[in-house]
C-alpha cells in the first residue's frame, strides 16, 4: 500500500472514529488557543461538585453531612404538658385555679359541713406554710367560717407549680335561717390575694325542731 492509500485510509478511520463519538489515544475533547495550556470543556472542579452536597437546608432539615439546621430555641411542653418548669414561664409569681370544690347550696341552722376546694399552682413559686401561703376567706370574713379566716397547708405541704392541693374545712351554719354567702381565694399572707375566686349561696333554714333546741 503506497503512501496516499494510507493517508486516505487514515483520514476515513479518523473521520468515522469521530462521528462514533471516539476520542484516538493520544486526544481529548476541547480547544485550546497557541500558546495556552489546555482546557477541558467539562466544567466545574470535585470542590464545586462537593458544595451541592452539602447545602443547607433553611427549614430547619438535617443536612447531608448530619447537623441539624436553625434551632428557634423553644422548649416543648413536658410530659405533664407543662412548659418550662412545671408551668407557664411567663406566668406571674403567684397564681391559682380552681379544679374542684365543694360547698353546700343549704343548711340546717346550727349545722356543720365539712367543705373542700381543690386548687392548682398555676404560678412560678411553690406554695408552703412557712412562706404564708394559705386558702383565705375574701375580705377576711365569713359567716360560716371563723374565727380564723385561713385554711393552713400542713408543716410537709410544698405544692410546686403545676401541682394541686386539697383544702378542708368545716362550715358551721349561723343560728338564723337566712342566704349565706361564703367565698374563698389564695392568699400569699402579707403580700397578695391571688388566682380564682369560688362562691357559693347557702340557704339556711331553721325548723321547728331547731327552735326547740
Amino acid at each position: 500500500m503506497n503512501n496516499s492509500s494510507s493517508l486516505i485510509l487514515c483520514s476515513a478511520l479518523l473521520l468515522l472514529m469521530g462521528v462514533m463519538g471516539c476520542t484516538p489515544l493520544g486526544f481529548t475533547s476541547g480547544t485550546a488557543r497557541q500558546g495556552e495550556p489546555f482546557s477541558n470543556n467539562n466544567e466545574g472542579t470535585e470542590d464545586d461538585l462537593a458544595t451541592d452536597d452539602e447545602e443547607v437546608d433553611d427549614s430547619g432539615s438535617p443536612t447531608d453531612d448530619g447537623s441539624e439546621g436553625p434551632d428557634d430555641g423553644s422548649e416543648g411542653p413536658d410530659d405533664d404538658g407543662n412548659v418550662g418548669g412545671g408551668g407557664n414561664p411567663n406566668a406571674p409569681q403567684d397564681d391559682a385555679e380552681i379544679v374542684s370544690i365543694d360547698l353546700p347550696s343549704a343548711l340546717s341552722c346550727g349545722s356543720t359541713y365539712w367543705a373542700s376546694i381543690e386548687m392548682r399552682n398555676i404560678g412560678q413559686a411553690t406554695w408552703t406554710r412557712a412562706n404564708g401561703y394559705k386558702l383565705g376567706t375574701v375580705d377576711d370574713q365569713d359567716p360560716l367560717y371563723g374565727p380564723d379566716t385561713r385554711v393552713w397547708l400542713d408543716e410537709s405541704d410544698a405544692v410546686a407549680p403545676g401541682q394541686t392541693h386539697t383544702f378542708e374545712f368545716e362550715l358551721a351554719a349561723p343560728g338564723s335561717g337566712a342566704i349565706y354567702t361564703t367565698d374563698w381565694q389564695m392568699v400569699h399572707e402579707a403580700v397578695t390575694w391571688f388566682g380564682e375566686t369560688t362562691s357559693e349561696n347557702i340557704d339556711v333554714s331553721c325548723s321547728a325542731a331547731s327552735w326547740c333546741d
